[in-house]
Protein backbone atom coordinates (compact mmCIF):
# COMPACT_ATOMS: atom_id res chain seq x y z
CA UNK A 1 0.00 0.00 0.00
CA UNK A 2 1.27 3.12 -1.47
CA UNK A 3 1.95 5.94 1.56
CA UNK A 4 -0.51 8.64 1.46
CA UNK A 5 0.79 12.07 -0.91
CA UNK A 6 0.42 14.13 2.98
CA UNK A 7 2.60 11.89 5.00
CA UNK A 8 4.99 11.53 1.92
CA UNK A 9 4.80 16.22 2.32
CA UNK A 10 5.44 15.51 5.87
CA UNK A 11 8.50 13.33 5.40
CA UNK A 12 10.13 15.85 2.72
CA UNK A 13 9.77 18.66 5.31
CA UNK A 14 11.05 16.49 7.68
CA UNK A 15 14.00 15.31 5.73
CA UNK A 16 17.55 15.41 7.05
CA UNK A 17 19.25 17.63 4.19
CA UNK A 18 22.64 18.10 6.07
CA UNK A 19 24.46 19.99 3.97
CA UNK A 20 24.04 21.87 0.73
CA UNK A 21 26.52 23.74 0.06
CA UNK A 22 26.60 27.02 -2.83
CA UNK A 23 29.42 25.69 -4.35
CA UNK A 24 28.25 21.69 -4.74
CA UNK A 25 28.19 22.09 -8.71
CA UNK A 26 31.90 23.51 -8.61
CA UNK A 27 33.38 24.71 -11.79
CA UNK A 28 36.85 22.79 -11.56
CA UNK A 29 38.15 19.67 -9.37
CA UNK A 30 38.71 20.01 -6.26
CA UNK A 31 42.67 20.50 -5.46
CA UNK A 32 42.43 19.90 -1.69
CA UNK A 33 39.50 17.01 -0.35
CA UNK A 34 36.00 18.95 -0.23
CA UNK A 35 32.72 17.90 0.90
CA UNK A 36 29.96 20.07 -1.45
CA UNK A 37 27.02 18.16 -0.48
CA UNK A 38 25.07 15.49 1.41
CA UNK A 39 21.78 14.60 2.78
CA UNK A 40 20.37 11.83 4.73
CA UNK A 41 16.81 10.14 3.53
CA UNK A 42 16.11 12.82 1.58
CA UNK A 43 12.67 12.00 -0.58
CA UNK A 44 11.56 13.26 -3.72
CA UNK A 45 7.97 13.64 -5.19
CA UNK A 46 8.07 11.34 -8.46
CA UNK A 47 10.02 12.75 -10.93
CA UNK A 48 13.51 10.89 -12.95
CA UNK A 49 16.13 13.02 -12.65
CA UNK A 50 18.45 13.73 -15.50
CA UNK A 51 21.74 15.22 -15.61
CA UNK A 52 23.76 14.38 -18.81
CA UNK A 53 27.24 15.55 -17.90
CA UNK A 54 26.91 14.17 -14.37
CA UNK A 55 28.70 16.23 -11.53
CA UNK A 56 32.67 17.25 -11.01
CA UNK A 57 32.24 15.20 -7.66
CA UNK A 58 32.28 11.82 -6.83
CA UNK A 59 28.38 11.23 -5.51
CA UNK A 60 27.46 8.57 -3.26
CA UNK A 61 24.00 7.32 -3.81
CA UNK A 62 21.84 4.83 -1.25
CA UNK A 63 18.86 4.62 -2.39
CA UNK A 64 15.69 3.45 0.38
CA UNK A 65 12.55 3.31 -2.25
CA UNK A 66 12.26 1.14 -5.51
CA UNK A 67 13.42 3.40 -8.51
CA UNK A 68 14.60 3.33 -11.38
CA UNK A 69 18.44 3.76 -12.23
CA UNK A 70 19.75 4.02 -15.85
CA UNK A 71 22.65 1.09 -16.63
CA UNK A 72 23.66 -0.13 -19.58
CA UNK A 73 21.86 2.18 -21.87
CA UNK A 74 18.39 1.80 -19.68
CA UNK A 75 16.81 2.22 -17.19
CA UNK A 76 16.34 -0.16 -14.77
CA UNK A 77 13.94 -1.02 -11.88
CA UNK A 78 15.99 -1.67 -8.86
CA UNK A 79 15.17 -2.51 -5.26
CA UNK A 80 15.85 -0.89 -2.13
CA UNK A 81 18.89 -0.33 -0.70
CA UNK A 82 20.40 0.00 -4.34
CA UNK A 83 23.45 2.10 -3.98
CA UNK A 84 25.67 3.85 -6.55
CA UNK A 85 29.08 5.31 -6.89
CA UNK A 86 29.40 7.54 -9.76
CA UNK A 87 32.67 8.98 -10.52
CA UNK A 88 32.96 13.04 -12.23
CA UNK A 89 31.41 13.77 -15.15
CA UNK A 90 29.38 9.94 -15.44
CA UNK A 91 25.95 10.66 -16.27
CA UNK A 92 23.07 9.97 -13.95
CA UNK A 93 19.58 9.46 -14.54
CA UNK A 94 17.41 8.09 -11.77
CA UNK A 95 14.40 8.09 -9.46
CA UNK A 96 10.72 7.06 -9.95
CA UNK A 97 8.15 8.44 -12.15
CA UNK A 98 5.19 6.70 -9.91
CA UNK A 99 5.67 7.11 -6.49
CA UNK A 100 7.42 9.29 -3.84
CA UNK A 101 11.02 8.24 -3.02
CA UNK A 102 14.02 8.66 -1.16
CA UNK A 103 17.81 8.87 -0.94
CA UNK A 104 20.79 9.27 1.26
CA UNK A 105 23.79 11.33 -0.99
CA UNK A 106 27.42 12.46 -0.43
CA UNK A 107 28.80 14.80 -3.10
CA UNK A 108 32.48 15.16 -2.26
CA UNK A 109 35.96 15.10 -4.13
CA UNK A 110 39.96 15.31 -3.64
CA UNK A 111 43.27 14.62 -5.33
CA UNK A 112 43.41 10.89 -3.81
CA UNK A 113 39.79 9.59 -3.80
CA UNK A 114 39.96 8.22 -6.90
CA UNK A 115 42.99 5.84 -6.28
CA UNK A 116 41.46 5.25 -2.51
CA UNK A 117 38.33 4.43 -4.37
CA UNK A 118 39.92 1.71 -6.91
CA UNK A 119 42.05 0.52 -3.67
CA UNK A 120 38.56 -0.27 -2.18
CA UNK A 121 37.68 -2.28 -5.00
CA UNK A 122 34.52 -0.61 -5.18
CA UNK A 123 32.55 -0.46 -8.56
CA UNK A 124 31.83 2.93 -10.28
CA UNK A 125 28.72 3.66 -12.29
CA UNK A 126 26.63 1.00 -11.62
CA UNK A 127 23.51 -0.23 -9.45
CA UNK A 128 24.69 -2.60 -6.72
CA UNK A 129 22.61 -4.14 -3.59
CA UNK A 130 23.78 -3.16 0.23
CA UNK A 131 22.09 -4.96 3.09
CA UNK A 132 24.41 -3.26 5.39
CA UNK A 133 22.90 0.35 5.38
CA UNK A 134 24.00 0.52 8.61
CA UNK A 135 26.98 1.50 7.03
CA UNK A 136 25.61 4.38 5.44
CA UNK A 137 23.80 5.45 8.65
CA UNK A 138 27.01 5.92 10.58
CA UNK A 139 29.21 7.86 7.89
CA UNK A 140 26.66 10.86 7.00
CA UNK A 141 25.92 11.68 11.01
CA UNK A 142 30.24 12.12 11.86
CA UNK A 143 31.11 13.96 8.57
CA UNK A 144 28.05 16.50 9.36
CA UNK A 145 29.73 16.50 12.69
CA UNK A 146 33.00 18.04 11.70
CA UNK A 147 31.52 19.91 8.93
CA UNK A 148 28.87 21.79 11.33
CA UNK A 149 30.58 21.79 14.68
CA UNK A 150 34.08 23.36 13.65
CA UNK A 151 34.39 26.25 12.73
CA UNK A 152 37.16 25.07 10.54
CA UNK A 153 36.10 21.58 9.39
CA UNK A 154 39.63 19.13 9.75
CA UNK A 155 40.04 17.98 5.93
CA UNK A 156 41.75 15.11 6.55
CA UNK A 157 39.45 13.77 9.01
CA UNK A 158 36.48 14.29 6.41
CA UNK A 159 38.87 12.43 3.47
CA UNK A 160 39.85 9.51 6.26
CA UNK A 161 35.76 8.91 7.40
CA UNK A 162 35.34 8.99 3.38
CA UNK A 163 37.83 6.61 2.63
CA UNK A 164 37.34 4.26 5.39
CA UNK A 165 33.69 4.30 4.35
CA UNK A 166 34.67 3.32 0.68
CA UNK A 167 36.41 0.29 2.26
CA UNK A 168 34.06 -0.86 3.94
CA UNK A 169 31.57 -0.43 0.80
CA UNK A 170 34.26 -2.39 -0.90
CA UNK A 171 34.66 -5.33 1.85
CA UNK A 172 30.63 -5.52 1.90
CA UNK A 173 30.61 -6.12 -1.99
CA UNK A 174 32.93 -8.65 -1.99
CA UNK A 175 31.20 -10.25 0.57
CA UNK A 176 33.94 -9.95 3.15
CA UNK A 177 32.15 -8.19 5.69
CA UNK A 178 32.07 -10.82 9.05
CA UNK A 179 29.03 -11.33 10.27
CA UNK A 180 28.13 -9.55 13.15
CA UNK A 181 28.78 -10.94 16.53
CA UNK A 182 24.76 -11.78 18.58
CA UNK A 183 25.00 -9.79 21.70
CA UNK A 184 25.35 -12.60 24.07
CA UNK A 185 28.77 -13.05 22.85
CA UNK A 186 29.79 -9.51 22.81
CA UNK A 187 28.56 -9.17 26.62
CA UNK A 188 30.40 -12.33 27.26
CA UNK A 189 33.45 -10.95 25.75
CA UNK A 190 33.24 -7.39 27.28
CA UNK A 191 33.68 -9.42 30.46
CA UNK A 192 36.60 -10.90 29.61
CA UNK A 193 38.13 -7.62 28.94
CA UNK A 194 36.99 -5.87 31.95
CA UNK A 195 37.87 -8.63 34.54
CA UNK A 196 40.43 -10.99 32.69
CA UNK A 197 42.70 -10.73 35.97
CA UNK A 198 40.04 -11.97 37.92
CA UNK A 199 39.30 -15.67 38.02
CA UNK A 200 36.95 -16.69 35.41
CA UNK A 201 35.33 -20.11 34.52
CA UNK A 202 34.08 -21.25 31.21
CA UNK A 203 30.93 -22.27 33.53
CA UNK A 204 30.68 -18.58 34.40
CA UNK A 205 30.50 -17.06 31.19
CA UNK A 206 28.36 -19.39 29.58
CA UNK A 207 25.73 -18.53 32.41
CA UNK A 208 26.64 -14.95 31.56
CA UNK A 209 25.66 -15.19 28.35
CA UNK A 210 22.37 -17.65 28.93
CA UNK A 211 23.56 -20.15 27.14
CA UNK A 212 24.84 -23.73 27.79
CA UNK A 213 28.64 -24.55 28.05
CA UNK A 214 29.18 -26.10 25.05
CA UNK A 215 26.66 -23.90 22.77
CA UNK A 216 28.75 -20.90 24.20
CA UNK A 217 31.97 -22.47 23.49
CA UNK A 218 30.87 -22.80 19.88
CA UNK A 219 29.55 -19.50 19.50
CA UNK A 220 32.65 -17.57 21.10
CA UNK A 221 34.49 -19.37 19.00
CA UNK A 222 32.32 -19.41 15.42
CA UNK A 223 32.11 -15.33 16.23
CA UNK A 224 35.21 -14.19 17.77
CA UNK A 225 38.19 -16.87 16.23
CA UNK A 226 39.05 -18.67 19.13
CA UNK A 227 37.88 -20.63 22.34
CA UNK A 228 36.72 -18.50 25.03
CA UNK A 229 39.38 -19.87 27.79
CA UNK A 230 42.34 -19.02 24.93
CA UNK A 231 41.08 -15.42 24.22
CA UNK A 232 41.12 -14.81 28.01
CA UNK A 233 44.90 -16.45 28.29
CA UNK A 234 46.12 -14.15 25.06
CA UNK A 235 44.25 -10.93 26.97
CA UNK A 236 45.80 -11.68 30.12
CA UNK A 237 49.31 -12.25 27.93
CA UNK A 238 49.37 -9.28 26.19
CA UNK A 239 48.54 -7.10 29.19
CA UNK A 240 51.73 -8.92 30.64
CA UNK A 241 53.68 -7.74 27.84
CA UNK A 242 52.61 -4.44 28.66
CA UNK A 243 53.32 -4.48 32.00
CA UNK A 244 56.75 -5.63 31.90
CA UNK A 245 57.66 -2.22 30.49
CA UNK A 246 57.89 -0.95 33.60
CA UNK A 247 61.53 -2.70 35.20
CA UNK A 248 60.10 -1.62 38.75
CA UNK A 249 57.58 -4.28 38.69
CA UNK A 250 58.63 -7.92 39.71
CA UNK A 251 57.80 -11.04 37.33
CA UNK A 252 55.83 -12.20 40.31
CA UNK A 253 53.74 -9.56 40.44
CA UNK A 254 53.05 -8.99 37.08
CA UNK A 255 51.71 -12.73 36.68
CA UNK A 256 49.54 -11.70 40.03
CA UNK A 257 48.07 -8.70 38.01
CA UNK A 258 47.20 -10.40 35.28
CA UNK A 259 45.20 -13.41 37.10
CA UNK A 260 48.26 -16.01 37.51
CA UNK A 261 48.37 -17.26 40.94
CA UNK A 262 51.59 -19.51 39.78
CA UNK A 263 54.40 -17.40 38.40
CA UNK A 264 56.29 -20.48 37.00
CA UNK A 265 53.09 -21.32 34.59
CA UNK A 266 53.01 -17.73 33.85
CA UNK A 267 56.60 -17.91 32.46
CA UNK A 268 56.20 -21.03 30.61
CA UNK A 269 52.42 -19.35 29.20
CA UNK A 270 54.25 -16.18 28.33
CA UNK A 271 57.23 -18.00 26.48
CA UNK A 272 55.31 -20.41 24.80
CA UNK A 273 53.19 -17.03 23.12
CA UNK A 274 56.15 -14.48 22.85
CA UNK A 275 59.03 -16.95 22.39
CA UNK A 276 60.91 -15.68 25.24
CA UNK A 277 60.47 -15.68 29.18
CA UNK A 278 59.47 -12.75 30.76
CA UNK A 279 62.91 -11.34 31.84
CA UNK A 280 64.43 -11.88 28.29
CA UNK A 281 61.39 -10.38 27.10
CA UNK A 282 61.94 -7.10 29.24
CA UNK A 283 65.46 -7.23 28.62
CA UNK A 284 65.06 -7.31 24.53
CA UNK A 285 62.04 -5.01 24.65
CA UNK A 286 63.95 -2.54 27.31
CA UNK A 287 67.70 -2.77 27.12
CA UNK A 288 69.60 -3.33 30.22
CA UNK A 289 67.81 -2.27 33.37
CA UNK A 290 68.78 0.56 35.62
CA UNK A 291 70.94 0.05 38.78
CA UNK A 292 69.18 -1.62 41.75
CA UNK A 293 65.95 -2.72 39.58
CA UNK A 294 65.89 -6.49 38.87
CA UNK A 295 67.86 -8.81 37.53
Amino acid sequence: MEAAAEYMDYLMIQARLYLLLPGMWPARRARDFEVHGLAWHEVFRPKIVNRPGGTRDWLFMQFHSPVLILFAGELREQPPNTFVLWEPGALHRYGNPRSFWSHSWLMCDGPGLGAAIRGAGLPRNQPIHMDDTAILDNILPALHAELSENRQPDKVILENLVEIWARRLGRQVRGGAAPAIPPRILAARALLEQRFPEPLALERLAAFAGLSVSHFSSEFRRFVGVPPMRYLLERRLKHAAYLLADVNATVAEVARAVGFRDPLYFSRQFRRSFGLSPRPYRRARQGPAPAGSEP
